[in-house]
């Protein structure tokens, strides 16, 4: 597979210094047991080389000391989990 080099009007805005547009962010706190399911799955993606435009992170509880991480990315994935009683993906 032959990848486009990552342009600026690829991204639609412009390319700031060390910035990635795909933010993966597993957070939870493994110790509450099923919500430390994205911290568990961001440990996991963390194995696979996704190429420099996506970074895979592990937040666990850091909240709002993650607002850095956040301001370079273009988009966010966050991986989450909560206990509701309804069926899965609700």
């Amino acid at each position: 597979m032959k990848l486009e080099p990552y342009t600026e009007e690829l991204r639609g805005c412009p390319v700031k210094g060390n910035a990635y547009p795909v933010l993966v962010l597993g957070i939870g706190n493994p110790l509450m047991g099923d919500d430390g399911a994205g911290v568990e799955l961001a440990h996991r993606l963390q194995e696979r080389d996704y190429g420099p435009l996506v970074h895979v992170e592990e937040g666990g509880t850091q909240g709002m000391t993650l607002l850095p991480l956040l301001e370079d990315a273009d988009t966010l994935i966050l991986l989450d989990a909560v206990r509701t009683g309804a069926l899965p993906g609700t």
